[in-house]
């Protein structure tokens, strides 16, 4: 077995829940892993830490970075790269910490401090993904059922919408920071959870919404998207590229929406305290959660890349620009002699739209003006 709990430790297990249960908080207790366990969760959380932070680093860089990318989306998706990559930079140590040594913290003003930054911070950020999941689902609703109106106030939405994720996410944060605190018992220990069933269901009414908000509303951009029709007579070549575009959109919305359920839901269901006290008699499952967490901050930034062409193309001049001065020289003058071919094919392209779109106006007048 990778995890290993002696009869006496379950016991201990046991005794331990039922006394924080009456006190009404608890935390996680000290568990003893194998050693396999260690090294397999350790060097998971570790490929994890180093695929989030550079995978959300460039998705920060690619935004910032090329001008044409800051669209109202982008930005948002931007935001939520930021809270992915505080997510990994915060919640990593934290987590394989618990392998070696548990819940065990330090006492002190440092330790009462650390303890309240990492409540208040680990809320915070999740609090902050969510909402930012809910702002990307609005904003692409607004552009694909209103692009004409939303256009004009994309920038506006992007200027007030970030800020007050982050203001919504620090107020419903703040009762975590009120309830951590640092356990006399022995052994110090950070508490960072009071057992109390209305905050719970009141959690549970917020995550559970959000999630239905998600849910209706890319559902209906996806029916939209998929349903859309290009004006003028389509070929079967755009029809076929018109239906592919939809399809991968749909799945990039979905694939989000799925890693955020896939990837948070044990976490909460496991701060339920009927599951929470059952679930401790297998603490392989607690750690396995944790990985959860983390490998939604580094699933977002790869979907990103995969599905969206634009930040494909960003992070191509990105590694171009970290290539030796002589090679991009090489590349750069390569490029400037292709330039006219690719302009010629570009105006003979734009010529032939030019035509078709004469000859569709040319057949519809024919066809609804009747002979004198």
């Amino acid at each position: 077995m990778w995890i290993s709990i002696t009869e006496s430790e379950r016991e201990n297990t046991s005794n331990h829940n039922e006394t924080e249960l009456i006190k009404g908080s608890r935390s996680i207790l000290n568990l003893n892993y194998s050693f396999p366990t260690k090294v397999i969760f350790t060097s998971a959380m570790l490929f994890t830490f180093l695929v989030s932070v550079v995978g959300n680093s460039l998705v920060i860089y690619v935004v910032t970075k090329h001008h044409s990318m800051r669209t109202s989306t982008n930005c948002l998706i931007m935001n939520l790269a930021i809270c992915d990559l505080l997510i990994t930079l915060i919640q990593t140590p934290s987590f394989i910490s618990q392998l070696y040594i548990g819940d065990t913290w330090f006492g002190g003003t440092v330790g009462i401090a650390a303890c309240i930054t990492i409540s208040y911070g680990g809320n915070l950020l999740l609090y902050c993904s969510v909402v930012n999941l809910v702002a990307i689902a609005i904003d692409r609703f607004l552009a694909v059922t209103r692009p004409l109106t939303y256009k004009l106030s994309s920038k506006w939405v992007v200027k007030l919408g970030i800020p007050v994720i982050w203001l919504t996410s620090a107020l419903l944060s703040i009762n975590s920071a009120l309830v951590a605190k640092i356990s006399n018992d022995g052994t110090p220990k950070c508490i960072t959870y009071e057992y109390n069933s209305t905050e719970d269901y009141m959690s549970a009414f917020g995550l559970g919404g959000s999630l239905v908000i998600l849910i209706v509303l890319y559902s209906i951009i996806c029916y939209r998207l998929w349903r859309r029709k290009i004006p003028g007579e389509v070929s079967s070549n755009q029809h076929a590229l018109a239906t592919r575009t939809a399809r991968k959109v749909t799945v990039l919305m979905v694939s989000v929406v799925l890693v955020f359920v896939v990837s948070w839901a044990p976490a909460y269901f496991i701060t339920l305290n009927s599951i929470y006290i059952s679930v401790m008699q297998y603490p392989f499952l607690i750690i396995f959660t944790y990985w959860l967490i983390l490998n939604s901050s580094a699933c977002n930034p790869c979907l990103y890349f995969v599905f969206i062409e634009s930040f494909r193309e960003g992070l191509k001049t990105a590694c171009l620009r970290c290539r030796p001065p002589e090679l991009r020289m090489c590349q750069e003058r390569q490029y400037e002699m292709e330039e006219p071919m690719r302009n010629r094919q570009t105006l003979n392209n734009f010529t032939q739209q030019e035509t078709s779109i004469k000859l569709t106006a040319y057949s519809t007048v024919n066809h609804t003006v009747a002979p004198l």
